[in-house]
């Protein structure tokens, strides 16, 4: 059974579903499956279960939530992507950089899945600091919604703006 899908305790056949979330302030989405409604209000609880999971988390988080329930306790908004101001030091002198890092799946034939941290960093100065800081919030933005392919990280891009366009003027 799937561990997100529950069986009603007021009508017999009937199941309940909570979804986790992490892109709101409610800690599970609900929904009703009645036997008046469906005719097997089980299956079809778990082929939603399953598509909802797909169409927030993206087809690779989704898989990795059904099989480890717990695993979405740990999940964290930002897929991943983590973002930094820090200073790289070069021949002795620092220098200040906006440090991002993220993780890539990659699986190979066999579908075992295997995954690599990738890091880069974008140096800036007093002059340039704030047009560098938005162009990494940007690069960011891009990676979120590219490591899934998910709604909840495709509306990420919708919260970045770009202004390159004001700040050439």
């Amino acid at each position: 059974m799937n561990s997100y899908v529950f069986p009603c305790s007021k009508r017999a056949g009937s199941y309940f579903i909570q979804i986790p979330t992490v892109w709101s302030e409610k800690a599970t989405d609900s929904e009703y499956f009645s036997t008046s409604r469906y005719q097997s209000p089980k299956a079809s609880a778990e082929t939603y279960v399953k598509a909802q999971l797909a169409y927030i988390y993206g087809d690779m988080r989704a898989a990795l939530i059904l099989a480890y329930p717990r695993w979405v306790k740990k999940l964290k908004y930002g897929c991943q992507v983590s973002v930094r101001e820090t200073q790289r030091v070069s021949r002795g002198k620092p220098d200040p950089v906006f440090d991002v890092s993220w993780t890539e799946f990659t699986s190979d034939e066999f579908g075992v899945r295997t995954s690599k941290r990738k890091r880069t960093s974008r140096s800036y100065n007093v002059e340039n600091k704030a047009e560098v800081a938005h162009n990494v919030t940007l690069f960011v933005a891009s990676l979120r919604a590219e490591t899934t392919a998910s709604v909840l990280h495709h509306s990420a891009l919708n919260f970045e703006y770009d202004l390159s366009e004001l700040t050439r003027s």
